[in-house]
């Protein structure tokens, strides 16, 4: 398999950088200061919804970093990933 996609660029690269930047957005950018708390101090599920969502990104983003070098530890890294972004899931569910 080829690993060149855009003038000489790993995908590797550029997928970890897009899910870093997608991480970095959703943990500084998009929450809103209009949003509703769950309480005065936080909560299970507002720690949950906050975090977890960024932190899948984040953790997919590493792995894509990975994959070339340490493609065993890539893997587990991504698992990690989507188990944070499935428990993000639910608590957005419950919540």
């Amino acid at each position: 398999m080829e690993n060149v996609y855009m003038n000489g660029i790993p995908w590797q690269l550029l997928a970890g950088f897009g899910c870093n930047l997608l991480a970095f957005l959703f943990l500084f950018v998009w929450p809103k200061a209009k949003a509703k708390p769950y309480s005065k101090r936080i909560s299970w599920p507002g720690y949950v919804l906050h975090y977890f969502h960024p932190l899948a990104w984040e953790l997919l983003g590493i792995a894509a970093f990975l994959q070339p070098s340490q493609p065993v530890t890539a893997v587990v890294v991504a698992v990690l990933g989507v188990v944070a972004f499935v428990v993000f899931i639910v608590m957005l569910v419950k919540a």
